[in-house]
């Protein structure tokens, strides 16, 4: 694991925030849909590329911009979650000029991480969800091709074949989806929970958390309301868009570079 991260903790001012950000919500046309799978495919293979060789991937979403104590962050993410004053702990690379961007932004009050596009979603779920889907459709048109071919008398050699090709199809289908689901930034997803202390980070699901945090916020539950690690943890009135929702904090690895602006200005 590449410990190129730092955990940059303190409360945020001087909050700039875009206001014109990059459009998810629009209908898209046939023609529109198939570029935007193909730009998928292409950041997501850009994006495992980076992985590989140690850069930074392209990242999307609103930008802001703000200060962290005396540290200046810029960047984007799918949406901004804070306000001036907020205290907050950002997983972020350096910039030139002592600029940081931020690859995750963990809220402690509201027990919530905000990503860029794209990232959040771990390798193995996300694998899981394609394997299976794939394989359901592949066996469903195997079965469908078979009693055509059957019902026509057609030789082994040919079923054979048949076989043969919906295997191939099959496995080209898997990777595919997982390149247009962002599964190349899954990747850095399994790296940033890893720097929160996550143990086997490439099999956390955000998902099945986030479900289990709004559960256990309904009911008052203790593991939520007594994190040690996050007293200052308050309720909140809705549950927000494009955010993830984690229940106990994790501890920290004492592999993280912490930069610890509290109190400073």
């Amino acid at each position: 694991m590449r410990n190129d991260f730092y955990l940059l903790k303190g409360t945020v001012s001087c909050l700039q925030v875009d206001k014109n950000p990059q459009q998810t919500g629009t209908k898209l046309t046939m023609t529109d849909r198939i570029e935007k799978d193909f730009y998928a495919v292409f950041c997501s293979i850009i994006a495992l590329i980076c992985f590989f060789i140690c850069c930074r991937p392209p990242l999307r979403g609103q930008r802001f911009c703000c200060q962290i104590g005396n540290k200046k962050v810029e960047g984007r993410l799918n949406r901004i979650g804070f306000n001036e004053g907020d205290y907050v702990e950002m997983l972020v690379k350096p910039k030139k000029n002592d600029v940081y961007q931020p690859y995750a932004v963990r809220i402690p009050k509201q027990h919530a991480i905000i990503f860029p596009q794209h990232i959040g979603l771990t390798t193995f779920p996300l694998l899981k969800v394609i394997f299976i889907l794939m394989t359901v459709f592949a066996v469903v048109f195997l079965l469908i091709l078979l009693i055509i071919e059957l019902v026509n008398d057609c030789s082994l050699n040919y079923i054979f074949n048949i076989f043969k090709y919906c295997f191939l199809g099959w496995i080209i289908a898997i990777i595919v989806s997982f390149l247009i689901g962002g599964g190349g930034y899954s990747f850095i997803s399994n790296q940033i929970y890893a720097c929160f202390g996550y143990e086997k980070p490439w099999k956390y699901d955000s998902e099945k958390e986030k479900e289990r945090f709004k559960k256990l916020y309904r009911i008052n539950d203790p593991e939520i309301f007594n994190d040690p690690q996050s007293p200052d943890f308050e309720k909140f009135k809705e549950f927000k868009a494009l955010t993830n929702y984690y229940c106990r904090t994790p501890t920290l690895p004492n592999w993280v570079k912490v930069i610890d602006e509290r109190n400073k200005k």
